[in-house]
């Protein structure tokens, strides 16, 4: 059969999840709607004290991007409403002023126990269009992310134009083959809609002042040589056709502190991996 360009943009994330024994509370995946506005926010202003919080991930040079696809490990932690575990990707677009008008869509699982009441591990969204000031919320609890039953799109079938509107699509699956959730529509962002300039993916973790920060992914730090930390495998890219490409671009490693959390450069032979994480305790001063 063959295939045309259409000359449009297909936005369309695809996001694996890949099971592992559990540390703690044990995962609780959930499209449940919860009460927060901004990264960070909500904590501090519970719990009274300066936050500060630690990453280990990958970010792509300045592009031109219109998907991603990757496969994250699961892990769960129990920690205390001080901490938070992070691992996800971002898709972003600054616009001309990133102060002020970066558009994002988050995508990832957390433990979160002041955002969710427990220490259980939660598949979540986040998004904004203006930098996180006065737009964007977790999950569903703004209009925004738009949940699909039903829908006619499936994994792979990106290429109709009835689909190609500048919506971002997200896919999920949980040790199986990914199926449509839903997506974030194209009116929600000012530059998002046609296309990303840069992409993150990796860990982070938070505390709260004078509390040790939480492990990241597996709790281990990474080795190229060991599999025993957490990882970020079959790492793809999505092309303006909608069309699967390899992962073929630079990035920038960015490491809080290598001694608490690291992140392996990009590597393997077939597929591009890498691995993630750290045990934390590392004291928020």
């Amino acid at each position: 059969m063959s295939k045309h360009n259409l000359g449009l943009s297909i936005h369309v994330i695809y996001i694996m999840f890949a099971a592992h024994q559990i540390l703690g509370g044990g995962f609780h995946l959930t499209n449940q709607d919860v009460n927060m506005t901004m990264f960070g926010k909500s904590l501090q202003s519970k719990v009274g004290d300066a936050t500060k919080s630690y990453m280990a991930m990958h970010q792509t040079y300045e592009g031109t991007y219109f998907g991603f696809v990757a496969t994250l490990d699961v892990y769960g932690f129990e920690i205390n409403y001080s901490q938070r575990i992070i691992s996800s990707v971002w898709i972003v677009n600054r616009g001309p002023n990133d102060n002020l008008e970066e558009n994002a869509i988050r995508i990832g699982w957390q433990v979160f126990p002041e955002l969710y009441g427990d220490s259980h591990t939660h598949f979540f969204t986040y998004w904004t269009r203006d930098s996180y000031r006065t737009t964007g919320c977790y999950n569903m609890r703004c209009p925004g992310f738009q949940l699909t039953l039903g829908s006619k799109i499936t994994p792979g079938d990106v290429i109709s134009p009835e689909k190609s509107t500048g919506d971002w699509w997200i896919y999920y699956g949980f040790n199986s083959a990914p199926t449509v959730v839903g997506y974030f529509p194209a009116n929600l962002f000012t530059n998002l809609s046609e296309k990303a300039t840069s992409i993150l993916f990796g860990g982070s973790v938070l505390a709260v002042e004078g509390a040790s920060t939480p492990p990241m992914g597996s709790g281990l730090l990474p080795s190229i040589l060991s599999d025993k930390a957490a990882s970020i495998e079959d790492i793809l890219l999505v092309d303006e056709d909608g069309k699967i490409a390899p992962f073929d671009v630079k990035t920038i490693k960015d490491e809080t502190s290598d001694l608490c959390y690291a992140m392996t450069p990009i590597f393997g032979e077939s597929t591009s991996r890498c691995l993630y994480g750290g045990p934390g305790g590392c004291v928020v001063g």
